[in-house]
């Protein structure tokens, strides 16, 4: 299979398990409470996060690297000496993440043994959350067969009748529980377990389906070779020891001397050096979540679950595809115009790609900007009135308005931000890299100070979490806008200028006064939001007659706004 349509087969698979996510979460809203979404959208996503993550991650980048090891033919595959070589030490690797994924568990499950009650309702379930992550680890070395010999398709079968399964279980097991006790939603105790019993049938069904496929592909599979003794057909799939005499076969018998390893030396070197920046990948993902399953109630980890959800469907409908755009332009760009010879036309040339590209940049931070002031004074007067229309009154009626309320100057950044680390990943040098990842452990440790003392010392909950978020984020933009600075030469020779009029006018395009639209459409936002606070403090969202009156109000104000730009 293609890498184009691979591709295509695996974004249809990302769409599909986001539709059926948004629809569970939808129906899973109306039967359970904010505890129980608090419970399982933070503190079982952290717990399933951790020990999938850490198992898995590192192996699974190392052995990208690898060739394909099964020929791509109808019928019986033949392997080669070399093939199974390679096939071998990628069996055995993939294997490693069970092992690493039991170690993190039972590491868990002593903590929580030891400082928590487990009788709880979260305590309880959390063995079954445990087990659906070890269940998914099993999996994991078919996985990675998939991966490597170009699976798309299988992929996208299994996982997406996996996720219709979880999607199906959830609402069945919620529905019958809320049958059962008569009520209008279900216990603590009956939300978390229907959750858990879910994510434990996707865990079977993927196990399952990779299992039976692999057992019909390796069937057929045999190693053709007169001169040794080679496993054939499902044993393949079974680790054992491999040597290094192929990577020696030029030597003589008498001269080479031939080890024998479970691990390849190279890959699991590899592997470590992916283990130790998932660390840090695993503390910038999941701090928010460590922070709220740290210190604030499960009723707001429930309103924070469910605002970052929301959220985060917004950021990537809208500006997702915009920065992969982005970044593949920058990097096709200008590491073209980097490498281009020095003759005059080539110089001429290369400095239109770079006034191309920083057009771009600058376009993108302009309607990013625009784009800011619309959820600053739209968004955040309408928070209360979408939870409730999507969510319910028992959500609406809770701490969620006022964090998706700050949520909503919190998409902007992240739009900002990916953009502009999309230019520096893209045409940034070895060393500035580096900087960047010492810049983005001060971030963290910042985010940590500032999201500790937001809940702890001003009590601001989920408000709190968010504002740590957006400092984070405001660190990163500067480090990343100075780099643009930097890259075109702000205070040198600018980069990509044929003369002084294209220094200036390169300067004029970075100058930040240039993001900040004129006097007459900031007053037309500052009114369109006082205009919109005052209609959701006075008419509010309560009726239906009501949300559409609102509705009303803001749609005359984004009218005008717009006009007036």
């Amino acid at each position: 299979m293609s890498f184009a349509s691979g591709a295509a087969q695996l974004m249809a698979l990302n769409v599909w398990s986001r539709v059926l996510t948004f629809a569970l979460n939808q129906l899973a809203l109306r039967y359970i409470t904010r505890n129980v979404l608090g419970i399982v959208g933070v503190e079982m996503e952290l717990l399933l996060a951790t020990v999938l993550f850490l198992s898995r991650e590192c192996i699974r980048m190392a052995l990208l690297r690898c060739d394909q090891t099964l020929p791509n033919n109808a019928g019986p595959i033949t392997m080669s000496h070399e093939q199974y070589a390679l096939h071998q030490r990628i069996v055995n690797l993939a294997y490693l993440p069970i092992a690493f994924g039991a170690v993190i568990i039972g590491g868990i499950s002593s903590y929580f043994s030891y400082f928590h009650v487990v009788a709880s309702p979260s305590g309880t379930m959390r063995a079954v959350f445990c087990g659906a992550a070890f269940v998914e680890l099993l999996a994991e070395p078919f996985y990675i067969l998939s991966v490597n010999n170009l699976f798309f398709g299988v992929r996208v079968r299994i996982e997406g009748l996996a996720m219709f399964v979880k999607c199906v279980a959830t609402v069945a097991f919620l529905r019958a529980s809320r049958i059962e006790s008569d009520t209008l939603r279900v216990s603590e105790r009956d939300g978390v377990a229907a959750f858990a019993w879910a994510q434990l049938a996707y865990a079977c069904v993927l196990l399952a389906g990779f299992l039976l496929h692999f057992a019909s592909v390796y069937k057929h599979v045999r190693v053709a070779d007169s001169n040794k003794v080679y496993p054939q057909q499902l044993w393949l799939l079974i680790p054992r020891r491999v040597s290094n005499d192929t990577e020696e076969s030029g030597k003589s018998l008498t001269s080479r001397k031939l080890k024998e390893y479970y691990a390849d030396p190279n890959l699991s070197s590899l592997a470590i050096t992916f283990a130790k920046q998932g660390l840090f990948k695993y503390a910038l993902t999941e701090g928010d979540k460590i922070l709220s399953v740290a210190f604030i109630t499960e009723a707001i980890q429930g309103d924070y679950s469910l605002v970052e959800k929301y959220g985060s469907i917004i950021a990537r409908l809208l500006f997702q595809p915009i920065e992969e755009m982005s970044r593949v332009y920058f990097s096709k760009t200008l590491t073209t115009s980097s490498t281009a010879a020095t003759s005059a036309d080539s110089k001429s040339s290369s400095a239109k790609e770079k006034r191309a590209a920083l057009t771009l940049l600058t376009l993108l931070l302009r309607l990013y900007t625009l784009l800011s002031l619309y959820f600053l004074a739209f968004g955040t007067n309408y928070t209360s009135l979408f939870i409730d229309l999507l969510a319910s009154s028992a959500f609406s009626s809770g701490s969620a308005p006022q964090v998706f309320s700050a949520y909503c100057l919190y998409i902007p950044l992240l739009a900002i931000n990916g953009v502009t680390e999309a230019f520096l990943q893209s045409v940034a040098p070895r060393d500035v890299l580096m900087k960047q990842s010492y810049w983005m452990a001060l971030c963290w440790g910042v985010f940590i100070v500032t999201g500790w003392s937001s809940i702890q010392l001003a009590g601001l909950g989920g408000i709190g979490i968010v504002l740590a978020n957006s400092i984070n984020m405001l660190m990163r933009i500067w480090f990343a806008l100075n780099f643009v600075g930097e890259y075109f030469g702000i205070g040198k020779t600018v980069a990509g200028a044929d003369s002084r009029e294209d220094e200036i006018e390169i300067e004029r395009m970075l100058d930040l006064k240039r993001f900040i639209p004129n006097a007459a459409v900031l007053v037309a936002f500052v009114a369109a939001w006082g205009v919109t606070y005052t209609s959701n403090a006075t008419i509010g969202w309560r009726s239906l007659t009501a949300k559409l009156e609102h509705i009303g109000v803001g749609a005359i104000c984004f009218f005008v706004v717009t006009g007036v730009m």
